[in-house]
This record gives structure tokens, C-alpha cells and sequence, in this order.
């Protein structure tokens, strides 16, 4: 844009070699590796759980959501740990030099520099509060809702309720789980991950500056912003040595004027610091350096300096803003594929695509990444690319706008289908619910995509299981099938999905397919428990509990660790009467996963039924001194399950509860 800020820069007559050179001149190339190293990393950790199938939790800073929600704890949240600490004692260290993001903007710099083109930083008045924003609606609003919001909600404004939704329960405490064999729960998808890279890469490069994503989107910036400023180390300047040369803020991929606030201020006080140190490295006569800085809390420091021009007038910024807002909302959770970070950045890069359309419009001479593409009115080239973008970009939107409108009408229509499903499954549903489920199978068909006979880009796998619902009801059972299948080929195998699709195979009178399809699912991922459970029901139902007991043990294999696992095949054993080898298989199960109520409870069973309820007690003993609650629910389910099975528990578990409860009551 031709808002441009005018600055002396000069280039040093001669080229040090680098060898040569001072130790701080080399701090580039040092950041370079401290950034390939975090992705060597990565890839580590990657193969690490395709070689093992557990690993560490992923170092998702977001995961920070589970720990104020449920209360887990998780490497994501220590690593935000540590990027608050790093922050309070050194600034936005990590940002510069461990960000994965960071450094995926870097390259894209990096690479645009060496074909030609120079990326200049978007100034915004009002687009640089969204991290803010964000970072209070990921780690603020979930408790503010469930202790403040809906309390108040539910007390003077009930009908709101459906739209806020339902909160998390308070954490009872908090649990470790730094472990995980589901690794890419939670994580999008590579088809969403793919495309998300390039968006905050390339695009928000070529249209925000370097960093532009770190500027705007970041939510994590918005948290370490405000404990920067308490930062005691900083870059400061050594005024005998610098010669006002404008290297260093033309160096500052984050727009910090590092010139004009150390000739001010005599070190850099903007928040916006990331302490990359190229400010540093480029100095030609080693001025600046890291050191602490009088006064380094007051950021606005002995000096005023003038703020720097904004790239679009204050209504235009307004009109962005609003057009920004409006792509949140149509493009969050579009075709299932793009999560809330992804969303956001989506929408601020289409607000700066649209203010970049209004300056080509408006603005006689025109520069992006350092070349003309307007001058003296006259559009070159490059500018048809931007309306070129701009347009595509304006369609999409169209085309996911009208998608959620189908799909929150195909909603409406789903919700007037109340049939049960045991009517559904035994085709007595009546002419009138059959209407309504096909009305809104229609509408859910014409809001998939264009190759499902819809009209979006992408199927939405998440209501293909309401769609195999509907089918149910209208009695077509191989349909029901075929959309349960294409919803888990999209979104993975999951528990609910695979027990459903089996089940409908068995109201097909399938059998073999039932536990063909359960089979298959729990080899790919034995964790599915609910799948092999139903597995194990319907191989002992045929007489093939060997069958049973030889899949559990080669799941017990890959999942050393899984309890659960062992507890199933435990039971197994006892059904095929090898009770010392299935008592043994529970006690392991319940050494390896104390804290799980169910799995103490089903071992209390065991042992109260065919093994030695002394080890039982002394370990509810054990048990209740850590966690007396626990234990005692434990019992009582047990005690509740041993009386379905008609055993007397008059000497066992009943006998501890009666010595235990009163002392927890």
C-alpha cells in the first residue's frame, strides 16, 4: 500500500565474512536451527507413536482448554506453563525462536524474498485486539459460562440457554494425563491441516507482512502480550555505537520500530517484541544487544513516540471488521473441517483480501510485496490477481453460507422424526414420521456435496449418522450402512460409529458382516472398547470365545499398557473356565489403572465371585486412604452388579461398606 513509513536505511560498504564476524552477527543462523530443530522434534514425536502407538500428549498450547474444563493436565498445558515463565523472565522468547507457526511464516518470507518480492507489514487499528479477543473466549468464557453466564441465563433469560449450550462440569481435581494412545484426537485432519498450513503461511504473508498471523490471530499472543511488559530483559542500544542506519527496523519481521523507540526510549518496549534478536544480528557496528531496560514495565516510556500510520482509514477498518466477524460465523465448523484457529484465520485473511480490493479501488499507486501493481490510477497485472482471489474467496463463502443454511433447516425437519428405535428398526414407523424423515433426508442430501448430489464443496461427515438414522426409519438399511461407513472414512473410526454400523448389519440379518466390520475396526484400533465388547458378546454367542481370547491377546500386545484390554480378556478366560489365569489378568488390569472406578469395581467382582477377597480388601483399604469417595463407589457397584448375578456379598463387599461408609458419611 502506498502508506508507507519513510526510514534511512543504509547498506554497509563491505561484507564481513562470516566467520569473521562477531558472535551476535551469527544469532540468524542460530535461530534457524533453534527452529528446525522444533520440527525435528516433531517429527519425532510423530514416529515415536507410529512405532510404539502411545506417546506423549501432543505440545498443543490449546489443550489448555482440557485442563480448565475437565481438569487434565497435558504437555500442551506445559508448554504453556513454560511460555508464560519464559515470557515473565525474557519477553516472547519462544515465540521467535521455538514457534513451529513462527517458523513456518519465516520460510514463506524467506522464499518470497528470493524470488523478488519484499512482504510489508498490514497496520491495523482494530485487527490487532483478536488475539485478545480469542485468547478470553478459549481460556476465560468456558468457566465464566458455567459458573457466572448460564446461572444468570437460566435465572432471567431461559430460552437463551439452547444457544449458549451446555457447559463442562466442574474439575473435580486435577489428573495427569500426559500420556496418550489417540494421538490425533483433537487435531484436524491432513486434508484440513494441509491447506491451513499454506493459509498461514503464503497467503498471510503475501497479504499481512512476515508474522502477520503472530500480529492478528494468535491467540496465544494475547495471553503473553500483557506479561511481556513484564519482561526485564529487552533489546537495548548502546548510543555511542549506533549511527540512526534503520537496518534494525527494517530487519523486525513484527513491525517494531527498533530504531525509533531505543534513539527514544534507549531499548525496544513494544509488546510486539518476539526477541527473534535480527534486530541484533544485523547491526552493523554490534549497538544493540540484550540487557535490562529502567523502567521496562512503563511501556509507554519517557518518550511519545508517534504512532505509525494505519493501512485503511477508521470506517474502512469497521466495514473489514464486520466482514471478518460475518466469515467467522459461516466459515467455523464448515463441512466439519475447520477448526476454531483455522476459522479465524480464514476470516482475517479475507478481511485483509477485501481491504486490499478497496485500496486498489480507491488509491491512485498501489505496492504489494514491494512491487507497483497500481500506478497513477493504471492496474498492472498482479492487482487482477488479488480481484482474482478475491472472488474465489467471495464464492466459497457463498457456497459454505448456503450449506449451513440447508443443514440448520435439514435440522429443523430431523427434529420433528421422534420415533423410537426399536419402532424405527422394526419398520412399524408411521406414514407421517416417514414423510418427515425423508423431507429431512432431502435436505441433509442437498447439503452435502456436489458429488453427493448437494450443493457444497465438501460432504459434513458429523450428521451422516442422523442421515443413516433417518434411513433406519425409512427402512433402508443398506443406506443406513453406507453413510455410517463414509462418516467414519472421513472423520475416523470411533466407538459409537463402528457399534452402530454393526448393529445394523445384524438388523439385516448379517451376521458375518456384523463381525466382519467389528473385527476389522478393533485390529485398526483395539481401543475401541464398546466395538470389542459387542465383538466378544457375539463370538461367545457362536461359541468362539478362543477366537475372543486370541484377538485380546494380540491387542493386549500392541496396548502393553491398556487395563481395560486386560480386563476384557480376563473375562474371557473366565467364561472359557480358566479362572487362576483370569483372576490374575483383573489384578494386573487394576495395578496398571488404579484411579478407574469401573475397572476396581468389575475386579471387586471377580474376586468376591471365584477369587481371594482378602487381596480385594486390603486393596479397597489401600484405596480408600488415597481416595475414600472412589472406593466406596467401587464398592457399591460392585455390590449392585454381584446381586444381578444373584451372589450373596454379605461376607465381601457389603461386609467392607458397612465398616467404611459411616466413616466417609
Amino acid at each position: 500500500m502506498d502508506r508507507t513509513i519513510s526510514l534511512p536505511v543504509q547498506q554497509p560498504t563491505t561484507r564481513t565474512p562470516l566467520r569473521d564476524r562477531p558472535p551476535k552477527w551469527r544469532l540468524r543462523r542460530w535461530r534457524v536451527v533453534s527452529l528446525v530443530s522444533v520440527h525435528l522434534l516433531i517429527v519425532g514425536h510423530l514416529v515415536h507413536y507410529w512405532i510404539y502407538g502411545r506417546s506423549l500428549t501432543p505440545a498443543v498450547m490449546s489443550e489448555t482448554m482440557r485442563t480448565i474444563e475437565l481438569g487434565q493436565v497435558t504437555c500442551g498445558v506445559l508448554m504453556f506453563a513454560a511460555a508464560i515463565l519464559t515470557t515473565l523472565l525474557f519477553g516472547r522468547f519462544l515465540c521467535g525462536w521455538a514457534c513451529h507457526m513462527g517458523a513456518l511464516q519465516d520460510l514463506s518470507a524467506w522464499i518470497l524474498r528470493r524470488v523478488g518480492f519484499t512482504p510489508r507489514p498490514f497496520r491495523s487499528r482494530w485487527l490487532k485486539y483478536t488475539p485478545f479477543a480469542l485468547a478470553a473466549y478459549l481460556f476465560v468464557w468456558p468457566t465464566f459460562k458455567r459458573e457466572l453466564a448460564l446461572p444468570l441465563t437460566t435465572w432471567a433469560w431461559p430460552s437463551l440457554l439452547t444457544w449458549l449450550g451446555p457447559a463442562a462440569p466442574r474439575p473435580n481435581g486435577f489428573t495427569m494425563q500426559l500420556m496418550t494412545d489417540d494421538f490425533w484426537a483433537g487435531l484436524p485432519r491432513w486434508q484440513v491441516a494441509v491447506p491451513f498450513l499454506l493459509l498461514c503461511g503464503l497467503v498471510s504473508v503475501v497479504f499481512m507482512g512476515t508474522r502477520g498471523v503472530c500480529r492478528y490471530v494468535c491467540p496465544y499472543g494475547g495471553v503473553l502480550d500483557p506479561i511481556e511488559r513484564l519482561a526485564p530483559v529487552t533489546v537495548v542500544v548502546d548510543p555511542a555505537l549506533c549511527d540512526q542506519c534503520g537496518l534494525c527496523t527494517k530487519a523486525c519481521d513484527m513491525g517494531v520500530r527498533v530504531m525509533e523507540e531505543t534513539g527514544a526510549r534507549g531499548g525496544v518496549t513494544s509488546t510486539d517484541c518476539i526477541r527473534s534478536l535480527d534486530c541484533v544480528s544485523v547491526c552493523p557496528h554490534g549497538a544493540l544487544s540484550l540487557g535490562r531496560l529502567a523502567g521496562r514495565q512503563h511501556s509507554e516510556g519517557p518518550v511519545q513516540l508517534k504512532k505509525p500510520p494505519a493501512s485503511l482509514s477508521a470506517a474502512a477498518e469497521v466495514t473489514i471488521l464486520v466482514l471478518c466477524f460475518g466469515t467467522l460465523m459461516v466459515v467455523r465448523g464448515a463441512y466439519d473441517a475447520a477448526p476454531l484457529l483455522m476459522s479465524v484465520c480464514i476470516s482475517v485473511c479475507v478481511g485483509v483480501i477485501a481491504a486490499w480490493v478497496v485500496v486498489l479501488t480507491q488509491r491512485p499507486s498501489v505496492n504489494l510485496l514491494g512491487a507497483v501493481v497500481k500506478e497513477r490510477g493504471r492496474l498492472r497485472w498482479p492487482s487482477w490477481l488479488v480481484f482474482l482471489l478475491a472472488c474465489i474467496a467471495g464464492v466459497l463463502l457463498m457456497q459454505a453460507a448456503a450449506v449451513r443454511v440447508v443443514l440448520w433447516r435439514a435440522g429443523q425437519l430431523d427434529d420433528k422424526v421422534v420415533v423410537g428405535w426399536e419402532e424405527a428398526s422394526m419398520g412399524r414407523a408411521s406414514q407421517e414420521q416417514r414423510l418427515a424423515a425423508r423431507a429431512a433426508l432431502d435436505c441433509y442430501t442437498r447439503g452435502m456435496s456436489i458429488a453427493s448430489g448437494g450443493v457444497g464443496l465438501l460432504d459434513t461427515p458429523s450428521v451422516q449418522p442422523r442421515m443413516a438414522w433417518l434411513s433406519v426409519v425409512l427402512g433402508d438399511l443398506e443406506g443406513a450402512e453406507r453413510f455410517m461407513t463414509a462418516s467414519m472414512d472421513k472423520m475416523g473410526l470411533n466407538d459409537g460409529g463402528v457399534v452402530q454400523r454393526a448393529r445394523l448389519s445384524l438388523l439385516r440379518n448379517d451376521r458375518a458382516a456384523a463381525v466382519a466390520g467389528l473385527r476389522g475396526a478393533v485390529e485398526e484400533r483395539p481401543g475401541l472398547y464398546g466395538a470389542t465388547s459387542m465383538l466378544i458378546g457375539l463370538l461367545s454367542d457362536e461359541g468362539r470365545l478362543a477366537d475372543a481370547e486370541s484377538m485380546l491377546t494380540v491387542a493386549s500386545e500392541r496396548r502393553p499398557w491398556d487395563a481395560v484390554l486386560l480386563a476384557m480378556r480376563g473375562d474371557v478366560l473366565l467364561g472359557l473356565g480358566r479362572k487362576t489365569e483370569g483372576v490374575a489378568l483383573h489384578r494386573e488390569a487394576v495395578a496398571k489403572d488404579g484411579p478407574d472406578a469401573r475397572l476396581l469395581a468389575r475386579y471387586l467382582v471377580v474376586e468376591a465371585s471365584v477369587g481371594d477377597w482378602s487381596a480385594a480388601s486390603a486393596l479397597l483399604d489401600k484405596r480408600w486412604k488415597i481416595d475414600a469417595p472412589r472406593a466406596i463407589a467401587s464398592a457399591r457397584s460392585a455390590d449392585q452388579q454381584l446381586a444381578q448375578y444373584g451372589i450373596d456379598a454379605r461376607h465381601t463387599v457389603r461386609a467392607w461398606l458397612h465398616g467404611r461408609s459411616a466413616l466417609v458419611e
